[in-house]
């Protein structure tokens, strides 16, 4: 199945060419956590995912043209 992603914060680097959205390809079955693996996201980089606007657990699965956001932790002063 084909879903796009979108990176923001720092997420963008791990993403094909640096790009903050891209379209990946993922086995039938995949769920959130596998996106994230198939990307070589640190678990740690990942402040929360959500898929088509909705906030996302890691087991959540995935369906063909899903739009997966993925969020960094955001730091301040």
């Amino acid at each position: 199945m084909r879903v796009k992603v979108k990176a923001f914060g720092s997420l963008y680097q791990w993403l094909p060419d640096d790009q903050s959205k891209a379209y990946i390809e993922l086995p039938d079955d995949a769920k959130v956590e596998d996106l994230i693996s198939s990307l070589r996201i640190p678990k740690k980089e990942v402040w929360f995912a959500a898929v088509n606007g909705e906030r996302a657990q890691d087991d959540q699965a995935l369906s063909e043209g899903d739009e997966v956001s993925l969020y960094s932790p955001v730091g301040g002063g």
